[in-house]
């Protein structure tokens, strides 16, 4: 731990901000993916948690049945969050989060193309999302927002116009 301490004290003020930002998402992916059931709430119900290692099997079966490439196989596996589910009018689906602390375009992009791989190599929907704390105020990001489900700061929002 010294050693950490003396590592992060010898980096410049812009490493020390990228670390503590690397940090902050991985703390809030954790925490989307513990407590899945109430972060995708009002999506869904009967959450469950599609751990690393069910992922890794149930993509080994598509990969082997050829609905999937191993490239494919490996965009899916770096998903943030991937959970199963009941929508609320009754269909089994997959969502797949990207998490950030804030939300940009890139994570909306990943979202969207790693949900269109799952659902690919399942054949069941997969609804894409991103969760964080604030979404990017660029263009791009506002725009692409309204392609996905977001969960910004306990506030969820479908996809489609604001």
């Amino acid at each position: 731990m010294r050693e950490t301490l003396q590592a992060f004290a010898g980096m410049g003020h812009m490493e020390q901000e990228e670390m503590v930002r690397r940090l902050e998402d991985y703390r809030l992916e954790s925490l989307h993916r513990d407590r899945a059931a109430l972060y995708f709430h009002e999506i869904l119900r009967r959450i469950r948690v599609v751990d690393h290692e069910q992922l890794g099997l149930l993509l080994d079966d598509a990969l082997d049945a050829g609905r999937i490439s191993r490239e494919e196989r490996g965009e899916i596996l770096w998903a943030d969050v991937v959970v199963e589910g009941k929508t609320y009018d009754g269909r089994e689906v997959y969502l797949l989060a990207e998490v950030s602390v804030t939300v940009a375009a890139d994570d909306i992009r990943r979202a969207r193309t790693r949900a269109q791989l799952l659902e690919k190599a399942t054949g069941r929907p997969v609804l894409p999302a991103v969760a964080g704390r604030e979404l990017a105020r660029d263009p791009e990001t506002l725009q692409d927002a309204a392609t996905v489900w977001c969960l910004l700061d306990g506030e969820t929002a479908p996809p489609g116009p604001a």
